[in-house]
């Protein structure tokens, strides 16, 4: 087909068909409007936007059904990917909540644990603290019980004397009479 025959076809103007064709889209026209187009040339020229019909109008780009069904796979793999994408940030904000919660359970389990050992310590330091004080009492009422039993000894003791020095002095006293 004839650039001139694909203007007439389309109702394009061929001034302004012409200089896309060769600028836009480098296709070189030997011939001007009288060069012979392959088809693939042709589909690639209704398929450009910036065409205008000879009344002044945009053309409308006719595209390719193989192109329409590119652009689609294309599309359809490009939403695909994006699919797996989220899912994939999905999966991993999920198993990165359920680490954060192992994690804050983790530090509770380790909490409850640190506040049960300090309980038992405090607990065990008490108790310590109140056999100790239990002991300083025991060894303070057995010094006092020695204590009295020594100053009970000592008072039997000079009763002892004193009786011992009474029948002495009785004794001396029969011995001279």
């Amino acid at each position: 087909m004839k650039l001139a025959e694909l203007a007439k076809a389309h109702n394009l103007d061929l001034d302004l068909l012409t200089e896309v064709v060769e600028v836009d889209l480098k296709i070189k026209l030997p011939k001007g409007s009288d060069s012979e187009l392959k088809e693939a040339e042709v589909a690639r020229i209704l398929s450009c936007d910036g065409l205008e019909t000879t009344d002044g109008k945009p053309f409308t780009p006719i595209i390719a059904k193989e192109f329409e069904e590119k652009h689609k796979k294309k599309q359809q793999a490009k939403k695909g990917l994006e699919t797996r994408k989220k899912k994939a940030e999905e999966e991993a904000a999920k198993a990165k909540a359920d680490e954060e919660r192992k994690l804050a359970e983790e530090r509770k389990k380790h909490a409850e644990e640190l506040a049960r050992r300090q309980a038992e310590d405090e607990a065990k330091r008490q108790a310590e603290a109140a056999s100790e004080q239990k002991r300083l009492e025991d060894d303070e009422r057995i010094r006092l019980d020695l204590e009295r039993q020594r100053i009970v000894a000592e008072e039997e003791l000079r009763r002892r004397e004193t009786e011992a020095k009474r029948i002495a002095e009785q004794l001396a006293a029969a011995k001279q009479s």
